[in-house]
């Protein structure tokens, strides 16, 4: 059992990292899921796999229903409020996918008040915060997103360190015109760019990647010399690196490093890159130079443990 369960984790990785999304494949896992529940129900020792098959229903075959009903009998089986809360976190995913805005903001918010210190509060949080960024209350989410940068989590800490800086360098003061009744992204005269690339993040959030290509060419278009394009550039090879096009997304993070080096993104791309030379492309050296780059040009990063293990293997050092 532990063996089937495995199994469908490599190919529930496999469909969800790859462009475009075999129709097929899909269904296949979706039916697979659904038997390995029936034999073994809704429980604790199910949960990373009923998290899976609900993600596969709403995000991947279209049946964001089903997923909501799936997640509401996992919650009435459980007693445990981490467990609840986590079933709860994946329901307000699904409702914010599905346009229904404020009831995911009401579930995130109840998990944060339910675990105000717990990472799932975190977490939970920082994705309200990005619902708001999202139907473009930027002002409002930045304010969340301050708090949450000095989270006990270090991944939210730096996403919310990032996010508030994206809003703070591009937002205008005269903006006034937020919509917060439903995700509409009116493209106007306030903060176009930023409105953009709200709208371009969303569409990746619902794996709409087609779509979101445009509409990051359109940020670069709106502001071609703008803090912006570094951004749009990251999520464009992000996403050409899921449809297998190495090479389209090997330039694109070279285009970072030599025109944005010094900004935010520049160690996310260059991790990217060496991810990209070690595991797709297959070159080791180009891997190290890019390992090496982040100890030595960008020691204060995220990166700087997993670069200096991986460049230590690359290099053949015996490591324990």
């Amino acid at each position: 059992m532990l063996a089937k369960m495995k199994l469908l984790d490599v190919r529930y990785t496999m469909l969800t990292n790859t462009l475009p999304v075999k129709m097929v494949d899909a269904v296949n896992l979706e039916r697979d899921f659904k038997k390995l529940l029936n034999e073994n129900g809704l429980h604790s020792g199910t949960t990373d796999w009923i998290r899976k098959y609900a993600h596969l229903l709403a995000f991947f075959t279209n049946k964001p229903q089903e997923a909501i009903d799936l997640l509401s009998q996992a919650m009435a089986n459980t007693n445990d409020t981490k467990e609840k809360n986590t079933y709860k976190l994946d329901l307000a995913d699904i409702q914010l996918y599905m346009g229904n805005v404020w009831d995911a903001s009401l579930n995130y918010s109840q998990i944060d008040k339910d675990m105000p210190t717990d990472v799932l509060g975190n977490e939970a949080k920082f994705k309200n915060a990005k619902l708001s960024f999202y139907i473009g209350e930027f002002k409002w989410a930045k304010s969340q997103l301050d708090v949450l940068s000095a989270a006990t989590s270090k991944l939210i800490s730096n996403d919310a360190i990032y996010f508030s800086l994206l809003i703070s360098d591009n937002l205008e003061e005269d903006d006034d015109d937020e919509d917060t009744v439903a995700i509409v992204f009116d493209g106007g005269a306030s903060n176009p760019a930023l409105k953009k690339y709200a709208e371009a993040d969303f569409l990746i959030f619902q794996n709409k990647d087609e779509e979101a290509m445009v509409a990051l060419d359109s940020v670069i278009t709106l502001s071609p010399f703008g803090t912006l394009v570094d951004d749009a550039l990251y999520q464009k090879a992000l996403i050409l690196i899921k449809r297998k096009d190495y090479f389209g997304a090997e330039a694109l993070l070279q285009k970072i490093l030599n025109n944005h080096g010094t900004e935010l993104l520049g160690d996310d791309a260059a991790y990217q890159l060496a991810q990209l030379y070690e595991y797709y492309l297959k070159d080791s050296s180009k891997a190290m130079e890019y390992y090496q780059k982040i100890m030595r040009d960008y020691n204060g990063s995220l990166y700087v443990v997993d670069a200096r293990k991986r460049y230590r293997a690359l290099r053949g050092d015996t490591l324990e």
